[in-house]
């Protein structure tokens, strides 16, 4: 919207709806093309060291964590976004 100036939701919305490139362009930048996140140990790290401490800081085991899991293939990243932190949470109190 921003390169294209388009100041509100439903403008743009018009506009993808009139330029198939720009559609295909929103579509691109969104879909995650590769699964490899899931090949690096260094980015699962940087989840368990950084992220997801700071993800469930202050919540209770009871308290919902929403998490945004963007342009999936094949589920790896909604099942490390579930997992993840319930393990993290686990293993912080003893479990």
């Amino acid at each position: 919207m921003l390169l294209k100036k388009i100041g509100g939701i439903r403008e743009y919305v018009e506009f993808l709806r009139r330029d198939a490139a720009e559609l295909d362009a929103l579509y691109q930048d969104i879909l995650i093309h590769v699964t490899s996140f899931f090949r690096e140990p260094e980015s699962f790290q940087i989840l368990e060291r950084q992220i997801i401490p700071k993800l469930i800081e202050g919540k209770t085991e009871g308290d919902p964590l929403r998490v945004w899991v963007p342009g999936s293939r094949c589920s790896f990243e909604e099942y490390y976004a579930e997992s993840g932190p319930r393990a993290y949470q686990a293993n912080r109190h003893g479990a």
